[in-house]
């Protein structure tokens, strides 16, 4: 009995599922950054090894063979960090089961469009802790826009949606804005009594991109409870990644017929913020179309992946010529 692996790898956390030949989930564990741009490399590998190991000694998958692994790892784009990971997971495989296994290192957007579309290649836009907009072509070659990290860029994302959020609460305790509900749920979720404690709560240098990316939840939730605050800043993300998608598009016209997946928390969680991203790109290439949201729960990236390394590597399953 044989099985894959898939691993989506965040800012944030990093998830792993193993599925059987049929395609059937076998495991799932989730484990913490594997973006070597949010903690170190060394860091980033040692909580890849980890998640892996425990896979391995799980009752679940004793007795079946490992045929291959697929990854999609954010951050992981240089050539020296990819051989970085590809030298720790290959020499850990070969140590842990004494064979070679067969791995790819992909991108999230392969793994993500695997999951959302059943195929590693079209458009995509990515709104989690960070934002990026990736077009891969079926070859496998990715192009991409923005993705550049919170002091670059990442507009449209959980951390652009959490900073704004963060400075509305203190806007409104001035008065420069009218009240927002932001404010209590701000103070609620901290355990805060007033607002300015806020200020020695986020200048704690134990704070990172991810604290401040989960504040999104909370103009989000107040988004869709109508507040005026919470609704322009979700709006107003929305539509500077959509700028960032119209900028790819206008560089890759021929990409403009392809359906845009969806992918990440923002995405998920907002009906407000897909349909104002949608509204926002339509404005810019009219003939865009987006990819309906899963009846159900939605497949993960790293089922995405999971199902790549079957399609790659299982012996039901014809072997992609990139692998």
């Amino acid at each position: 009995m044989a099985y894959t692996l898939g691993i989506d790898g965040g800012g944030t956390k990093t998830e792993l599922v193993a599925v059987s030949e049929d395609g059937s989930l076998l495991y799932r564990a989730a484990g913490g950054s594997t973006n070597p741009h949010a903690v170190t490399t060394a860091a980033a590998i040692r909580e890849l090894l980890a998640l892996l190991e425990a896979a391995f000694a799980d009752g679940r998958l004793a007795g079946r063979e490992l045929t291959g692994v697929c990854l999609g790892l954010s951050g992981v784009d240089l050539p020296a960090e990819r051989r970085a990971f590809e030298d720790a997971l290959g020499g850990f495989l070969r140590e842990r089961l004494g064979r070679d296994v067969p791995f790819a290192l992909l991108s999230e957007a392969e793994i993500s469009l695997m999951a959302a579309v059943g195929q590693p290649n079209g458009l995509l836009a990515v709104s989690g802790t960070g934002s990026i907009v990736y077009a891969v072509e079926p070859d496998g070659t990715r192009h991409r826009a923005g993705g550049w990290g919170h002091l670059l860029g990442d507009e449209g994302s959980g951390y652009a949606i959490g900073v704004r959020a963060l400075k509305a609460a203190m806007a409104s305790y001035d008065g420069t804005i009218p009240p927002t509900a932001i404010a209590p749920m701000l103070l609620a979720a901290l355990s805060l009594r007033e607002l300015p404690e806020l200020k020695s709560y986020i200048y704690q240098p134990s704070i990172a991109k991810a604290d401040i990316a989960a504040f999104a939840k909370l103009a989000i939730d107040a988004c869709e409870a109508g507040d005026a605050a919470a609704t322009e800043i979700v709006r107003a993300e929305a539509e500077a990644l959509a700028a960032t998608a119209a900028g790819l598009l206008d560089r890759l016209p021929a990409f403009a017929a392809e359906r845009v997946a969806f992918a990440g928390s923002v995405f998920c969680s907002s009906a407000a913020f897909r349909d104002a991203f949608a509204r926002a790109l339509r404005a810019r290439h009219p003939g865009v179309r987006f990819e309906a949201p899963a009846e159900g729960e939605p497949r993960t990236p790293a089922e995405g992946a999971a199902l790549l390394a079957r399609s790659r590597y299982s012996s039901s399953h014809g072997r992609d010529p990139r692998s």
